[in-house]
């Protein structure tokens, strides 16, 4: 009996050292990973609230009826992007213009989180782009461009800090078919 209870095996400290340490490094990678994750998540939820906004524009024009008084506008409604303003942009409503020119009513300027910016506009030809949708169909307009002119209009968006660098979000709006989607995109 007194052999069996001196022969009792067990674990030693470099065996528990060990499994700690591996339990550790696997806890570690796997947190890492859920971060980078909620990141891109969260990009890819902005992304989507400025898809969205631009569709708000687009549905605004549509039913045509501004306040509460059942006024409705004469004109049409849009988005305007500037890059000397790349942390935010402007929702707006436009008595007979097909772009916006300063002295349109701004409805509300939407600010971007701090860490997003707009990236490039490649249809824009220059540093800005409005997006103008006049009813009664609406008819879209880029930088004052009907379709037959300029057929869609891509806004790039991006994170300032690296922490998903190598990604992009870019919304395209559609002037032919009206059609708005956002993606998430990895840079070449």
């Amino acid at each position: 009996m007194k052999s069996l209870l001196n022969n009792k095996k067990g674990f030693s400290i470099a065996e528990i050292v060990t499994v700690s340490a591996i339990f550790v490094i696997i806890l570690s990678l796997t947190l890492a990973s859920f971060r980078r994750g909620e990141h891109r998540s969260e990009f890819i939820l902005i992304v989507e609230e400025v898809a969205s906004s631009i569709r708000k524009m687009q549905i605004q024009s549509l039913t045509g009826i501004i306040g509460e008084e059942d006024e409705v506008a004469s004109g049409g409604y849009g988005v305007y992007f500037d890059l000397t303003q790349a942390g935010q942009y402007t929702l707006f409503r436009t008595s007979n213009d097909e772009a916006y020119d300063g002295a349109d009513e701004v409805v509300s300027i939407v600010d971007l989180p701090p860490e997003v910016n707009l990236s490039e506009l490649p249809d824009a030809g220059g540093n800005d782009l409005s997006v103008v949708f006049k009813p009664p169909k609406p008819t879209i307009y880029i930088n004052g461009q009907t379709a037959s002119q300029l057929s869609e209009a891509t806004i790039d968006i991006f994170l300032v800090s690296d922490r998903i660098s190598d990604k992009r979000g870019q919304i395209t709006v559609n002037a032919i078919t009206g059609r708005i989607t956002s993606e998430f995109v990895n840079n070449p």
